[in-house]
């Protein structure tokens, strides 16, 4: 009998045993993605949100496929071809073949190098030509060269010097037999002056035959048998001797269009593939997060709104090549429906930025500027290292300062804290005290008049989230999809849920095009809690009908309490 565990948290009893294959992990829901899995979809989907890329990579690769020939113009070829002739009997596949590695030997390129007095070492000069076996008799060598004259010049050369290199090889070749002979011919004188002794004639055929006779005889005939093949082989070096140069050296013509269009379209699928691949790989080995889901469930919040990437111009400008800028009226309307206050305090919401301080700094900009232009009191606080918000208003130094938006609106009041100050802790949960300081002071009479408090800040695992409590009970996190991976957002997430602020709202910018997730989270409780309610709905009937219309008239009121609050309605 197998022992059991129970989850202890709240929710629906959660069991697991040891029988299960991976027990003690969560069931997920129908709803969460398989983590790792890379289908043709998702490789589809990648290759599609890097377009542009793919597309810059095969029109650079396109640009210098086309440059190559200008820069480095192909080298001029000249060829010559040789009538080479062989012995009797040889396979003349096989002697061409030999032939051919011949020529391609580093003693005639010393030959040639010395003829031309060329500074090349034999190695780089065999790099510039080579040699190929048209038929059983015909040999043509190709040279390569800088200009057609200097072609010409070492086709011809190469040519020359593998004829005499060839003679010379043919001659050697007769100089064992020449060894041979001369051996033989003593061997007779030796055997004739041992007849002579005996008291014999040596050029008596008719004399008896005796040991000397017989090995005099023996030795006339190694002698003629040496003399033959000596005869052979000379008329064989003759025949081979007589090989020539069948066409001088000439230049080959080259189509510079044909050159121009396999230099474009070799370099044209080179950009087209190793863009692809490179967009391929990047996908499969990168951990960022692109589905509004993905970025969800690593949050542990819904994701409210997403806009995506903007679209370049369509007239040609310098700045073109750069990341436009995103229209964020949405997210700025959105944003000014959350700010909500507690008893007795300014409405004030913290923004986080995630992975987007340049974006996020814009949007509670446009933001402030939302509220001021609607005649209200706007402080904000810019608490992130770069000081792009403060920067937005004209402001560069530590300090409160207001910063006039038009002549006829409320100026914002912008409050950028000193580094090392304990300022990033806010007067929100502080009293007033005798020992405050100037800043603290002009910041709390600042906050004390203001109507709407914003907060632009940055989280990090060391500082935590719990100093933002000081400015805001309520938050709204801003992400950028492919910017984050799975770490990051759930440790943003919950730095939050620690610090007991209420998340209002999670935006994600630059949603890909091709993500068609709702980006809704989903906790085995509240999946439990649905798959109830569901089969209830459908046993009652009537009943559920009735509890959505009432439901749908709750919300309605609730729309129509917010839009005369005051604190929502803004116009970006």
């Amino acid at each position: 009998m197998s022992e059991q565990w129970k989850a202890e948290q709240p929710g629906p009893e959660t069991v697991w045993s040891d029988d299960d294959e991976l027990y003690g992990i969560d069931e997920r829901t129908d709803s969460y993605p398989p983590d790792g899995l890379v289908t043709l979809r998702f490789l589809k989907d990648a290759v599609r949100r890097h377009a542009r890329l793919w597309i810059a990579v095969a029109i650079l690769g396109l640009a210098l496929g086309t440059a190559v020939p200008f820069v480095m113009p192909p080298a001029s070829q000249s060829s010559a071809k040789l009538l080479l002739t062989h012995r009797e009997g040889d396979n003349l596949e096989t002697a061409m073949a030999t032939d051919a590695s011949l020529v391609t030997t580093r003693a005639v390129a010393q030959v040639a190098i010395q003829k031309l007095g060329l500074a090349d070492t034999p190695d780089q000069l065999l790099k510039r030509y080579s040699a190929t076996a048209l038929t059983g008799r015909v040999l043509e060598i190709d040279a390569k060269a800088p200009t057609s004259a200097e072609a010409t010049a070492l086709a011809d050369t190469i040519a020359s010097a593998y004829l005499v290199f060839r003679n010379q090889q043919i001659a050697e070749q007769a100089a064992p037999l020449q060894a041979d002979l001369a051996a033989a011919a003593t061997a007779v004188k030796r055997a004739e002056a041992a007849v002579r002794a005996a008291g014999g004639d040596p050029s008596d055929a008719s004399a008896p035959t005796t040991t000397l006779t017989a090995r005099l005889g023996q030795a006339r005939e190694n002698q003629r048998y040496i003399e033959q093949q000596l005869l052979d082989q000379q008329v064989s070096a003759a025949r081979m001797t007589s090989s020539r140069v069948l066409d001088q050296a000439s230049p080959v013509r080259v189509s510079r269009r044909h050159t121009q269009i396999v230099a474009t379209g070799s370099g044209l699928m080179v950009g087209l593939f190793l863009g692809i691949g490179f967009i391929v790989v990047r996908a499969m080995i990168s951990d960022r997060l692109w589905r509004r889901q993905d970025v969800a469930q690593a949050l542990g919040v819904p994701i409210r709104l997403s806009i995506g990437r903007p679209r370049l111009r369509r007239r040609p400008t310098i700045r073109r090549l750069r990341a436009p800028e995103p229209d964020l009226g949405p997210v700025v309307r959105h944003l000014g429906w959350t700010v909500t206050g507690e008893d007795g305090l300014a409405p004030a919401l913290a923004v986080v930025s995630i992975d987007t301080t340049k974006d996020c700094a814009r949007l509670v900009a446009l933001l402030a500027r939302s509220f001021a232009e609607h005649g209200q009191r706007v402080l904000v606080a810019d608490l992130t290292d770069t000081g792009d918000l403060a920067a937005r208003f004209g402001i560069k130094k530590p300090g409160t300062f207001e910063a006039p938006v038009t002549d006829a609106d409320l100026p914002v009041n912008v409050h950028r804290p000193a580094s090392g100050t304990g300022a990033l802790e806010g007067l929100r949960l502080h009293e007033e005290a005798d020992g405050d300081t100037d800043e603290e002071k002009a910041l709390r009479a600042v906050w004390a008049a203001a109507d709407v408090v914003l907060v632009h800040a940055t989280l990090s695992p060391a500082l935590g989230a719990d100093y933002l409590r000081a400015w805001a009970s309520r938050a709204a996190l801003v992400a950028t999809a492919g910017r984050s991976n799975a770490t990051t957002l759930h440790a943003t997430g919950e730095m939050i849920r620690l610090a007991g602020l209420h998340v209002e709202t999670a935006v994600l910018l630059r949603a890909d095009r091709t993500d068609d997730s709702l980006g809704q989270w989903e906790t085995e409780t509240e999946h439990a809690e649905q798959t109830k309610s569901t089969e209830h709905a459908k046993q009652t009937g009537q009943n559920g009908q009735n509890g959505q219309n009432e439901e749908r008239t709750q919300v309605g009121a609730a729309g129509q309490a917010a839009a005369g609050s005051g604190f929502g309605v803004v116009a970006p």
